[in-house]
């Protein structure tokens, strides 16, 4: 009996899925809000914006032969943020306009709202 119908129902069944599936790939994607925080190494700070009204100077103490070159403080704040939540969005490094003093180096960093 159930022989007779099955080939109808098989139509059916993959009209539905076929149309179910036009129907959702149509639909709007939904937008979504994201919190947003930046990081700048500066050598001796680290400069942190988040939001749209904070923003922190953290002075930092590198030490050694190297430390123009020492990014341990930059990659702790890094990970200490996404310990929170945070995903890496874009890194940059750059230096000061004018100077080739030491490297700075800029991530930006979001997670969702």
């Amino acid at each position: 009996m159930l022989t007779k119908y099955s080939p109808k129902l098989l139509v059916l069944l993959l009209g539905l899925l076929i149309g179910g599936g036009i129907i959702a790939a149509k639909a709007p994607a939904v937008p979504r809000a994201y919190d947003y925080v930046s990081v700048v190494s500066t050598g001796n700070e680290l400069r942190i914006s988040s939001g749209a009204d904070k923003f922190d100077i953290v002075a930092t103490k590198p030490t050694g032969k190297n430390r123009d070159y020492n990014l341990t403080p930059f990659l702790g704040k890094l990970t200490e943020l996404e310990m929170q939540g945070y995903e890496l969005v874009n890194s940059n490094g750059f230096t000061s306009a004018g100077t080739a003093e030491f490297p700075r180096v800029y991530a930006l960093l979001r997670r969702p709202k």
